[in-house]
């Protein structure tokens, strides 16, 4: 025989709560892959457009200028940077040692014969000269005044080289003296213008070599004759011939 059982009702079962959400891992990085293949190359850029044409620079030399040995070279563009101007300053080179003289030139108004008046030589030691009259050659004697011992004098004149005898016009006097004459340095002679009688005489000293062309002769009274009674050259004019 069938028997129905009867049970009790079940209840309903309830959702339960969500859990709550767990935190991200942190993953280990993968090793770096293989390069890849070469890609295919690009295309060309286009061309760019033309610079602007220069201008063409000139460059011309300025002055040049000596500066002193021993500075450094100098140059200054007095130009622009396109058309530039140099200025140089060159050092003078180094001076050079003095050279040996040189031979005298000749002198064009050197003759073979010269004539002095004794008026026109200067006194280098002693008293001015005094002129009187003469009743001898050319009217006129000069002398020293008052005349003593060292009494000088000089002429200068040119005359080419050679051998000649050197006149002297004068008068004698017991007052006179004797007079030595250098030449260029040289003594060539001595003469005695003493004499008690007087006279208007031409002495002449001979062989006198001459060099070159410029030339002093000087007459200096050192001496005297035992008989004067004074160192007086009363004398005219004097040459070489």
């Amino acid at each position: 025989m069938n028997k129905t059982c009867t049970g009790f009702p079940s209840t309903i079962a309830m959702n339960g709560t969500n859990g709550t959400n767990g935190t991200n891992g942190i993953g280990v990085p993968g090793a770096t892959g293989a390069t890849g293949p070469t890609g295919n190359p690009g295309t060309n850029g286009t061309n760019g457009t033309n610079g602007v044409n220069g201008i063409t620079p000139t460059i011309s030399a300025g002055s040049a200028t000596t500066i002193s040995y021993g500075s450094s070279p100098t140059a200054s563009n007095t130009g622009t940077s396109t058309n530039a101007i140099f200025n140089f300053g060159i050092p003078a080179g180094q001076p050079g040692s003095n050279g040996s003289n040189g031979t005298d030139g000749v002198n064009a108004n050197a003759g073979t014969h010269v004539s002095m008046w004794h008026d026109e030589s200067t006194v280098t030691v002693g008293n001015p000269f005094t002129y009187f009259n003469s009743n001898f050659a050319y009217y006129t004697v000069t002398y020293q005044s008052p005349s003593l011992i060292n009494d000088s004098f000089y002429q200068s004149f040119v005359l080419q080289p050679g051998t000649y005898t050197l006149y002297v016009l004068c008068e004698l006097y017991a007052v006179n003296g004797i007079v030595t004459w250098t030449l260029d340095g040289t003594v060539i002679g001595t003469l005695d213008f003493y004499s008690a009688a007087g006279g208007n005489p031409t002495l002449n000293i001979p062989g006198v070599v001459v060099t070159g062309q410029n030339h002093i002769l000087v007459g200096s009274i050192v001496s005297k004759n035992s008989l004067s009674t004074g160192y007086q050259a009363t004398l005219t004019k004097y040459w070489f011939k």
